[in-house]
């Protein structure tokens, strides 16, 4: 059982089932590598789990984005920061076994960033990233990641419908049925 560490900023959540899993974020001072689990099967007694950095740990991260695949067991993290430079490494947290693994990916990857946002698609199984901030300017682009074959894609103008949103960090992403909100 663990105690909860000091005020943390930057985290991303995702429940799995009966768990919610807290990966990362800003202890003030420094990013976090840690991955808690709230165990919510008995409402009566609500568990906080802390799980040590293991082998293949993308390490600390902050400012990142993470979204379950339910398809493959795993939380897909797409990395912002680590406290001294921006990143965009994917790393995946088996929720099973609970060890990571980086992801090699193919196409052009989104560049470096953080604050943006993601979410999955389970009809396309698709993972959107969109946004954040490059360290010099907020970003409006948006990188599509085909999570069968982790090959990542960039729309054209031409293939978004609407109007592009101003560019922007801070927000959230979330998909529900097959529209992107």
């Amino acid at each position: 059982t663990a105690t909860l560490v000091q005020k943390n900023v930057g985290g991303d959540a995702n429940m799995v089932k009966y768990y919610i899993y807290i990966i990362g974020g800003w202890l003030g001072d420094c990013a976090s590598d840690q991955v808690l689990v709230l165990d919510i099967t008995n409402p009566q007694v609500l568990e906080w789990v802390s799980f040590p950095e293991s082998e293949n740990s993308p390490g600390p991260c902050n400012m990142h984005s993470a979204e379950y695949i339910p398809d493959k067991r795993q939380i897909y993290v797409f990395r912002g920061g680590d406290g001294s430079e921006y990143l965009n490494d994917l790393h995946a947290l088996d929720v099973d076994t609970m060890k990571w693994q980086k992801l090699d990916t193919h196409g052009l990857p989104p560049e470096r960033r953080a604050d943006h946002a993601s979410a999955y698609m389970h009809a396309t199984k698709e993972f959107f990233v969109f946004g954040g901030w490059n360290g010099t300017t907020r970003l409006n682009d948006f990188y599509i990641l085909d999570t069968v074959t982790l090959t990542w894609t960039r729309p054209t103008t031409k293939m978004l419908q609407g109007t592009m949103p101003p560019a922007r960090a801070g927000m959230t992403m979330c998909a529900v049925r097959d529209r992107l909100y």
